[in-house]
């Protein structure tokens, strides 16, 4: 297998667990616009949204750093 299908199939990967957070994320502040965390579950959900933005700005680095590998080996191509 080639760095370029490599590089390919790792930032597809990247970018489908990308949208699983962002989703998971939507998912919670839909809930809370629509006042369905009760008060007692707050912290929990605040927790679990700090926690999934810190994952949501990893997987970003992760996908832009492919982008830019998987744009230097199709420049040298």
């Amino acid at each position: 297998m080639s760095d370029k299908s490599t590089l390919t199939e790792k930032l597809a990967r990247a970018r489908a667990a990308l949208d699983v957070i962002v989703s998971r994320i939507l998912e919670i502040n839909k809930a809370k616009r629509n006042h369905q965390i009760q008060t007692d579950e707050n912290s929990k959900w605040k927790e679990e949204l700090r926690t999934l933005n810190l994952i949501a700005h990893r997987q970003a680095r992760v996908v832009r750093m492919y982008e830019s590998r998987l744009k230097l080996i199709q420049g040298v191509q």
